[in-house]
């Protein structure tokens, strides 16, 4: 039995930039709604002049329990699996963190960072470079957060293929 050659990466991940953009409305004072960062993988020619191929997108929102009136609430009507994800670590009663997540959160700072959604190209799934990615954009974006979260979902393999994708952490 012949073993399969590995797959080659489908371009150097050191030519791999991330782009991030916040969507905030301008009268937006931070007690309504969080904020939402896209975050866009993209791979660059070597000179880095020009983006030569798309990698993957991710998007995070990013709120503070204690600068957010009805934080739950807030989230929720943003979108149902990040209403998921806030009913988890926050306290129903007081819409802040939950007390039992204390000891495995930062000690200073308030904030929070969800990551809501990550999807990387067909080209470039199943080598655990969404997993790197989402990582640095959580480091760069969860300065001052006392934690990040995400809410696993359901991947339902085609036929072809038994293992999921690394697609996000």
């Amino acid at each position: 039995m012949t073993a399969t050659e590995p797959r080659a990466l489908p371009g150097p991940v050191s030519a791999i930039r991330l782009t991030y953009t916040c969507e905030q409305s301008w009268w937006d004072t931070g007690e309504d709604e969080p904020e939402i960062w896209h975050v866009a993988a993209d791979l660059y020619d070597l000179e880095g002049d020009k983006s030569v191929g798309h990698v993957g997108d991710f998007e995070f929102y990013r709120a503070d329990p204690y600068a957010t009136r009805d934080l739950f609430g807030v989230l929720d009507g943003y979108d149902g699996d990040i209403g998921v994800i806030a009913e988890s670590i926050l306290d129903p009663a007081t819409g802040h963190f939950r007390d039992s997540l204390d000891e495995h959160a930062e000690p200073f700072g308030s904030g929070m960072l969800l990551l809501n959604s990550a999807q990387l190209t067909r080209p470039w799934r199943g080598f655990g470079v969404g997993a790197v990615l989402a990582g640095k954009a959580i480091a760069r974006l969860g300065a001052g957060a006392r934690g990040a979260a995400c809410s696993p979902h359901r991947w339902t393999a085609p036929a072809s293929r038994t293992t999921p994708p690394t697609t996000a952490p």
